[in-house]
């Protein structure tokens, strides 16, 4: 993108003085009506814009401008580029949203040590109960670090604090922190083979860590993927997981009840 003769200013736009290039995507209304739900002002940031030719073209930013527009927002703050071919706004969208974007986007560990920091209390329930056994919530995996921190809000959301409590612990008892113990694909299984099994008579949580910490986390994964049994991971793993449990077990083997409709 040239640099000569182009100009930038930060001004107030009319949001209905804002038009769309070609180039930009598809605007997804179900992504605009989520964002509404808990829309905040203070969070709409500055939208980037091209003058061309007297008209407004949005380069980024259009899914807020639709937000606001619903929302009855007459302005939107913008920086805004006097000077550009149209040519070179689609060069500067691809720049910033294509595969190679110039964007750096926030990993999930960072997006929640950055709820963490501002005293959200979702994140300090689930942070004391990672922390309680040892684990951490990290960007990359690696022994008692989890990365998998989609896969653990989830299960706090879905089945609460109690359940998640329970998940980790087991975790921890029957791996010890090993990495593959707490990928995504395995926080998940043990969490639904505990809502599964636990209210089972003859389910034992001794014999689960007693099994299973025999079985490197590696092969339970990898056996769990190669599964073509089904396309749901959670139910591949939890057959694995069953396997395990029930391996050369004689008596209070457990019957497979996460195939039950």
């Amino acid at each position: 993108m040239k640099d000569v003769s182009v100009k930038t200013n930060y001004q107030l736009v009319n949001v209905n003085e804002l038009s769309l290039g070609k180039y930009q995507r598809t605007v997804k209304m179900q992504k605009v009506k989520s964002m509404a739900k808990i829309f905040d002002k203070t969070l709409l940031g500055t939208i980037t814009v091209s003058k061309r030719e007297g008209q407004l073209y949005v380069i980024d930013g259009q899914h807020r401008v639709v937000l606001a527009r619903i929302k009855g927002l007459k302005e939107l703050m913008s920086l805004v580029y006097e000077g550009l071919t149209y040519e070179e706004e689609a060069e500067y969208f691809n720049k910033l949203n294509g595969a190679n974007g110039e964007k750096i986007k926030l990993s999930k560990a960072e997006i929640f040590n950055a709820s963490i920091e501002s005293k959200e209390n979702t994140a300090i329930e689930i942070k004391n109960i990672v922390e309680e056994f040892g684990f951490k919530i990290s960007p990359a995996s690696g022994t008692n670090s989890i990365a998998a921190i989609n896969t653990v809000e989830k299960i706090h959301k879905k089945y609460g604090v109690h359940h998640l409590h329970n998940t980790l612990r087991l975790l921890k008892g029957t791996w010890n922190g090993e990495t593959y113990s707490l990928n995504n694909l395995m926080i998940n299984g043990v969490s639904e083979f505990l809502i599964i099994y636990s209210s089972e008579i003859d389910f034992n949580l001794k014999t689960f860590t007693s099994q299973l910490s025999k079985v490197d986390p590696k092969i339970i994964v990898r056996e769990s993927k190669s599964d073509t049994s089904t396309d749901n991971t959670a139910v591949r793993m939890m057959n694995t997981l069953l396997k395990y449990y029930n391996k050369n077990l004689r008596n209070k083997r457990l019957e497979n009840k996460h195939f039950a409709a």
